[in-house]
């Protein structure tokens, strides 16, 4: 009798196992679970909470800290007083000004706190380094007159390091004369010759120490997006614009509206309208060319900047650069922040030389937006694009079209993702001359009541 309820409990045993075993075949099949699915959360902040059987809230409980609370709970100063997720999955937006959360506490706890470096005063040193290509020494007439030019500008001491004209320098090499510029105390300022294409692989030979220990401002467009956005993590702010090889070097001076910004960004700080110069330039002389050295390139008359988006003022900190190499650093992995690090910010994007056709513009932008970068910040600057090359310069109603192009997809995507963000296209702060140097990290203030754009420099 023991023998046969053995068995017996043993056959009912075995029924259980092939009965588990055949609803988790039937449950996993092709990878996919059965049944129904919890929604998902059309708010940023939120996710589905079976416990709750809603969608809860995972950030900004207590001191910040990234706890699960009901999304409706008294605690949480992003949600305390209810908030509505009946919004759209195209415009995955805080429904929280950044004035209402800042009165909560709260975005004094996500948005990142950047160390705004000392200005350097006249007689100072100021590094000059090539992080990415060396035009200094493929074309040393145009940088020799930059340096010139850099110092009487600024009253400042252009210095040199071993790789500033070193043509083919290793990213290790490269990165040790960024580190000695931030060691050296003498060095006050550190500015870029020039972009490229593969400062990516020198960030992470840099050491962030030597930069929090005596941050200093540092300059550079296109490729030096990397460096930016290093120092950004690193909580330090710099300035967005003047590659001496662009800007200092090239024709029969400086522009106005580019030595009014560089004296602000490395000397003397303070507030300066944003304005249009009215001419403009996608390139300029070949470097190569003796004439580099007295004459600009070819100038048109710009056309009005394009304004969109609802008639408000937005003050808050920038973040950007050339589109192309934010979206290298977001490829790498080096933003390791949420998109509510950009809360209330200004987005500043631009595009280079390489010509991008307006469709993959949109493309990158697209992914901005689903990353939650632009329903994050209150703002976007698009810079004037440049659309012609010195071996590609088509009519000028076919480059205007071009440039419309761009700013129609700009628009489009920012508008989906962020129908509440002022929009601005057309500032001179990219890779056309003259070109604004603009803060990042640094506040910048686009009315677009008043139309106008301001930039803090310290």
């Amino acid at each position: 009798m023991f023998d046969t309820f053995a068995g017996l409990a043993t056959t009912h045993l075995l029924a259980l196992v092939a009965g588990f075993l055949l609803g988790a075949l039937v449950f996993l099949g092709d990878g996919r679970p059965r049944g129904p699915q919890p929604p998902a959360c059309t708010d940023v902040t939120a996710r589905w909470c079976p416990r709750h059987g809603r969608c809860t809230c995972t950030i900004g409980r207590g001191e910040n800290a990234m706890t699960e609370h009901d999304i409706d709970d008294p605690g949480c100063p992003l949600h305390g007083t209810g908030c509505p997720l009946a919004r759209h999955r195209q415009h995955p937006r805080r429904h929280l000004t950044p004035r209402d959360a800042a009165r909560r506490g709260w975005i004094a706890g996500m948005v990142r706190e950047l160390v705004r470096p000392p200005k350097a005063r006249p007689g100072d040193r100021v590094a000059v380094l090539s992080p990415s290509f060396a035009a200094a020494g493929a074309f040393p007439a145009v940088h020799e007159q930059a340096m010139r030019r850099l110092a009487e500008v600024t009253g400042l001491v252009p210095v040199e390091f071993p790789t500033t004209r070193r043509v083919g320098a290793s990213a290790t090499a490269r990165a040790g004369d960024i580190n000695a510029a931030f060691a050296d105390p003498a060095i006050r300022g550190i500015l870029a010759v020039v972009g490229g294409d593969d400062q990516i692989t020198v960030i992470p030979h840099l050491d962030a120490g030597l930069a929090r220990t005596d941050p200093k401002p540092f300059l550079g467009t296109s490729d030096n997006t990397n460096l930016h956005h290093w120092l950004w993590a690193n909580g330090i702010a710099s300035f967005y614009g003047g590659s001496s090889q662009v800007h200092l070097g090239p024709g029969p001076g400086v522009d106005d509206v580019h030595a009014r910004s560089l004296r602000a960004a490395l000397v003397t700080g303070g507030r300066l309208e944003i304005t249009d110069p009215g001419e403009s330039e996608d390139v300029g002389v070949d470097w190569a060319d003796p004439r580099a050295l007295e004459c600009f390139g070819e100038r048109a008359a710009t056309e009005p900047w394009s304004w969109h988006g609802p008639a408000r003022t937005v003050t808050g900190a920038a973040w950007g650069g050339c589109l192309e190499v934010i979206q290298w650093i977001l490829t790498a992995g080096r933003f390791p922040f949420p998109a509510e690090a950009l809360l209330g910010g200004v987005l500043i994007i631009e595009t280079s030389e390489k010509l991008l056709p307006a469709r993959e513009v949109g493309w990158i932008v697209r992914a901005l937006g689903e990353r939650g970068l632009l329903g994050a910040v209150d703002a976007v600057l698009v810079a004037r694009p440049p659309v012609s090359d010195h071996t590609r310069r088509p009519a000028a109603e076919d480059r205007a079209r071009l440039r419309a192009a761009q700013r129609d997809v700009v628009v489009e995507m920012v508008a989906r993702y962020n129908p509440d963000a002022v929009v601005c296209v057309g500032v001179p702060f990219g890779h056309t001359r003259p070109q604004w140097i603009l803060p990042h990290g640094g506040r910048v203030t686009v009315d677009g009541s008043a139309r106008r754009v301001f930039a803090d420099y310290g």
